[in-house]
């Protein structure tokens, strides 16, 4: 199985935002449990529309959404700054 853009670059986006919350547990202790989370990334209109399609398609009954946005990258490409946004 080939993965497409969208879905290397979701992986991409999970690796990162694990990183991330390693660095900031203060956000991961925002996050209901078990939250789903839904990456929503600046200049990304493709991606944001394919993975909040997916994501929903798939979430648990009354299970709660985060939509992860990310809004810069570091240079390192580690994600810089992001906000939690209930939906």
């Amino acid at each position: 199985m080939s993965l497409t853009d969208n879905q290397k670059f979701l992986a991409m986006l999970e690796g990162e935002f694990s990183r991330y919350l390693s660095e900031h547990p203060a956000v991961g202790e925002r996050l209901p449990a078990p939250a789903l989370l839904v990456f929503q990334v600046a200049g990304e209109p493709a991606f944001n529309a394919w993975h909040k399609e997916l994501s929903l398609k798939h979430r648990a009954a009354a299970q709660p959404v985060v939509e992860i946005h990310v809004n810069r990258f570091r240079t390192d490409s580690l994600i810089d700054q992001l906000e939690l946004v209930p939906a």
